[in-house]
């Protein structure tokens, strides 16, 4: 593209004009100040490219008539060397007509070789000053111009810089938040399994303590009474008993299973898809590849996730059918959870992201490195969880 497309329309037809013109002096002149101005106006208009364009084009021609300076100076010499010859031989010739020695002596000393030789020099010497004033003004613009280029340089290179101290602190600012995000999850999950063994303890030590009680006091007091109203009613009572006894080991071993780094997340999941009800959900287990273990930590959080699927599956999803499949990889670890429910889309919102079971559900994720997703179809819902060993 021509630099001069940037330029306004009245600045173009002077560039034009002057490019026609005659190279004169006064031309010359017009158009130093012309590439001058433009070269300084882009500078300080921070368009680098166009300045070093017109700084370049005005060096350029300033070199030129450098040049043809040079050349009509040495041209100028030898025209002078040249009639200085012949003036001296017309001057001898003029002189030897005069009659008088004095005069002819005297007269002929001002034309003599040193007075031709000191008018040379003093001429080469006026062209030898203005050569060096061109030449000065030549290095002052090439001066510019390196300089020019090298606070560009410089410029560039302090931005490159700062962009790379930039993103320096940024990643270390988003190391040290990733950092205090993962601390804040491990101190929040630690707190919950703290709460958790809390509440089962106190489940199974106190009220499950307080139930047995009740139950033996009970039967003591249906042993004093033998009618068969009350005896029926007794029965039904201690049915009841017995159900709230089994409903609080579930709770509790839901809360923290027995033994539970023992016995290891796939025996403590394959009991707990064990004792569900077999209504209104029937729930299957299968582990396919090669059996690994994952660390304590990792594998009570994957174990309380695939719990907090399970209770939703039997709260939200009106399924008939459930599996919960562990298929051990070579580099990780994939918990599929899968029911052919008919839940609506309010529902599965409330399953999948707003409920605080599976808030609790994704931090955990988050905090094992692991990913967990959702998928539906018209068959049901699939729940993957995958966890890198």
């Amino acid at each position: 593209m021509n630099n001069t497309d940037s330029l306004s329309h009245p600045a173009k037809q002077r560039f034009q004009q002057l490019s026609t013109q005659p190279r004169t002096s006064r031309n010359d002149t017009v158009r130093f100040k012309a590439l001058d101005k433009w070269g300084n106006h882009y500078k300080v208009s921070k368009d680098h490219q166009d300045s070093l364009h017109y700084l370049s084009h005005e060096l350029n021609t300033r070199i030129q008539k450098l040049e043809r300076n040079q050349f009509r100076a040495n041209t100028l010499i030898d025209s002078l060397r040249e009639k200085s010859q012949f003036y001296r031989q017309a001057l001898y010739k003029t002189i030897a007509d005069y009659e008088k020695d004095f005069y002819k002596s005297k007269k002929i000393d001002l034309f003599q070789e040193p007075f031709i030789d000191s008018l040379i020099k003093m001429h080469q010497r006026r062209i030898e000053t203005k050569i060096r004033r061109q030449e000065g003004q030549t290095q002052r613009n090439w001066t510019l111009f390196i300089t020019s280029t090298l606070l560009l340089i410089i410029s560039a290179l302090a931005l490159f810089l700062f962009s790379l101290q930039f993103k320096k602190r940024r990643a270390e600012a988003n190391l040290q938040l990733a950092q205090e995000r993962k601390e804040a999850n491990a101190r929040i999950i630690q707190t919950q399994e703290a709460e958790r063994h809390r509440i089962a303890a106190d489940l199974h030590d106190d009220l499950g303590g307080t139930l047995a009680t009740t139950q033996r006091r009970f039967n003591d007091l249906q042993n004093h009474f033998i009618e068969a109203d009350l005896a029926q009613d007794f029965n039904s009572l201690q049915a009841l008993m017995r159900k709230s006894n089994t409903d609080l080991r579930r709770i509790a071993h839901n809360l923290m299973p027995p033994e539970f780094a023992r016995i290891g997340m796939k025996n403590a999941l394959e009991e707990l898809v064990q004792n569900q009800p077999l209504q209104p959900t029937r729930f299957s287990f299968g582990v396919a590849g090669n059996v690994r273990n994952l660390s304590l930590d990792s594998e009570l959080n994957a174990y309380r996730i695939v719990s907090e699927l399970i209770e939703n599956i039997n709260k939200h999803a009106h399924a008939s059918q459930a599996s919960v499949q562990l298929i051990y990889f070579d580099s990780y670890l994939s918990i599929t959870v899968e029911d052919d429910g008919t839940q609506n889309d309010s529902e599965k919102k409330e399953q999948t992201g707003i409920g605080i079971g599976m808030k609790s559900s994704r931090l955990r994720a988050e905090y094992m490195g692991a990913s967990l997703r959702w998928e539906w179809n018209k068959g049901g819902t699939l729940v993957i969880l995958d966890i890198p060993y």
